[in-house]
């Protein structure tokens, strides 16, 4: 991917402008690993998160050791509710970069979800029950 439809793109997801972004890099080549990047990007903020999935898998061994590419992974299954598969990917981007505080609120938030979809305690206390709540609350928007 050239210098200035790199930029562009980044631009344009400053400007939350991702229809835009898919139009122009859906006619790339998707060998591109920079390519895949930004428009697995752009597809899980338009809320095309199976297309994200299919085409950051088509580049499984090139993202392998890439912290952002499993943390796009993650959203996407996040955001279709396979939590159980998006908590390996977020783990996976903190065993690469273990600083990423995003990660660490997404596992938080995908065990919480898989901890809700198991049968509720009776006795489950109201801060319990509170965060829950909370961690259904995570942002929408795909980090840079």
């Amino acid at each position: 991917m050239d210098k200035k439809l790199s930029k562009k793109c980044e631009k344009l997801h400053k400007q939350n402008q991702f229809g835009e972004i898919i139009k122009r890099l859906e006619t790339e080549p998707r060998t591109d690993y920079e390519v895949v990047g930004h428009l697995a990007r752009a597809y899980n903020n338009k809320g095309r998160y199976q297309d994200a999935i299919d085409l950051l898998l088509s580049a499984k061994e090139a993202g392998k050791d890439d912290p952002l590419w499993h943390f796009r992974l993650g959203y996407a299954y996040d955001h279709l509710a396979r939590h159980e598969e998006a908590l390996a990917a977020f783990e996976k981007v903190l065993a690469l970069n273990p600083k990423d505080w995003e990660a660490r609120l997404y596992i938080r938030r995908c065990q919480k979800s898989i901890k809700a979809s198991k049968p509720k305690r009776q006795d489950q206390t109201e801060a319990e029950k509170e965060t829950d709540v909370a961690a259904q609350e995570a942002s929408t928007v795909e980090k840079e």
